[in-house]
Formats: structure tokens, sequence, C-alpha cells
């Protein structure tokens, strides 16, 4: 506990310093450099810690911003063949609701109750995802989705309107089948925050939407 300012202030100028390069400089997906320390405007980015109290793991909750991923500008702008995805930077576990609070206290959709519960278990700090795309390795599929209006990113469990009654599918981008429904008013599954394929069938033909769930 005694190493944690030191550590903070040289992660937190180690950081401004990457960000901050003359020669070469990366940048962060998530937009998001700042005092994140105790800061609840960061709550959905802070990944340490997982629990209030304990014996060799640190306390305090969800309170800080110790693990992220940055890159190059080119791959933020898009200028390479690797190219960050927008709405994709996602702490595993972190609703953004548990500032100062233990990552499974109450009620914490973000992921599945074992995920969270081994995250609570397994370390002080939560892992950082986010998707690329690699040029030539788009899916297979013609997007639609300028066709059919749905938010992006997209709430888990979120209600779609159907009145048709179309089935509707959810894939991941590995083609895995997650869920199937004709309801009206059909209700996404909950699933862990990422990118996936949702697709409609009609009678003028599938229409899909590459979407990011969080």
């Amino acid at each position: 506990m005694g190493g944690q300012p030191f550590v903070r202030k040289h992660l937190v100028d180690g950081v401004q310093n990457l960000v901050a390069g003359n020669t070469f400089r990366f940048e962060d997906p998530a937009t998001s450099i700042g005092n994140w320390h105790n800061n609840s405007s960061y709550a959905s980015l802070h990944t340490q810690s997982t629990r209030t109290s304990g014996n060799c793991h640190s306390g305090g909750g969800l309170d800080d911003r110790f693990d992220m991923i940055l890159c190059s500008e080119s791959i933020t702008e898009g200028d390479a063949q690797m190219t960050y995805s927008p709405n994709t930077y996602i702490v595993v576990g972190n609703d953004g609701n548990h500032f100062n609070n233990a990552v499974n206290s109450g009620t914490n959709y973000s992921v599945g109750s074992s995920t969270l519960s081994a995250l609570y278990t397994l370390s002080d700090h939560l892992p950082v995802i986010a998707d690329f795309d690699l040029e030539g390795q788009h899916l297979g599929v013609a997007s639609t989705e300028e066709n059919w209006a749905l938010p992006n990113p997209m709430p888990t469990g979120y209600i779609l309107d159907n009145p048709e009654g179309h089935e509707l599918q959810l894939y991941t981008l590995g083609g895995q089948l997650l869920w199937k429904s004709k309801d009206l008013q059909a209700t996404l599954p909950y699933v862990a925050p990422g990118v996936y394929l949702l697709w409609k069938t009609t009678p003028q033909g599938p229409q899909t939407a590459r979407i990011s769930i969080r």
C-alpha cells in the first residue's frame, strides 16, 4: 500500500511523456488523459482496485487507472493497415457504477457472474480490451446498418423494436450464434462488452449491423 503513491506518480508522468512525445507520440484510444486517481469522472476507466479491503490485495475499491492500451496516431487515425475500432475500448468488469467500491458489490451486469467473481478474486486489477480492424480481414457480409436505426454503442440488455416479427440473430465476429428471437420487443442477451454482428432476416433480404455492446 505504501508504494502506491510512488507508482501512481511515475505511471501518470510516464503516460504524459508518451502522449506528449515529440519524436514518436502515443494516443489514448479512450481519449481520457487526465488526473484519474479518485476522480469519479473517469469511473468507467478505473482498473484498480477490485475490492475495498484485503490482506495481500489493495483496497479502496475502483478509483484509479493503472492499466491501459496506448497506440500510435496512425492506428487511431486509420492511416495504417491496423485501425482502432471506435467505442470498443473497454475495462472488463467495470460498468462505471462501482467508483470507490468493490467490483462485485451489488449489481454488475457488465460480465457474467462467474467472470466477475474471478476478476474480484484473482487480482487487484481489471483487464483492458479494444478492437482493431485489420485491412483485408473484414467479415464477408455487407453491412446495411445505414438502413437500420440502431444506437451504437448499444447497451447490453437493449430492447429492439421488431414490429414485423423478423428473425433477429446475434453473432460473435468469429461467426458463433449467441442468440436469436422473433419477438416484437426483443431483448438482447447480457453478453460481455465487445463488438458483435446483429442480423435481421427480411423479405427484401438480410440486414446486418456491426455493433458495439457495452
